[in-house]
């Protein structure tokens, strides 16, 4: 997890405006999770998988990214976040 943390760093000081991290992550400093795009893409999602998205997304990454058809969905979960 330092590793990691350590090479995400490096990578942000190289200008780097947004990154990735596999949905396995638990821990995260909170600088590089505000540069994080939390995507749920697959084409077989579920509602309660992009509910989980938008509640751990909610409160620390930069954005969600979705198909079209749950933007309705998660603009109502993400209501009043920034």
């Amino acid at each position: 997890m330092q590793t990691c943390a350590r090479n995400t760093k490096e990578i942000i000081a190289g200008r780097a405006r947004r990154v990735s991290a596999s949905d396995k992550l638990t821990r995260i400093d909170p600088t590089i999770a505000a540069l994080i795009d939390h995507t749920i893409l697959k084409a077989d999602a579920t509602r309660e998988d992009v509910v989980k998205v938008c509640a751990s997304s909610a409160v620390q990454f930069a954005s969600v990214c979705v198909n079209p058809y749950w933007v309705p969905l998660v603009r109502s979960e993400l209501a009043g976040t920034r």
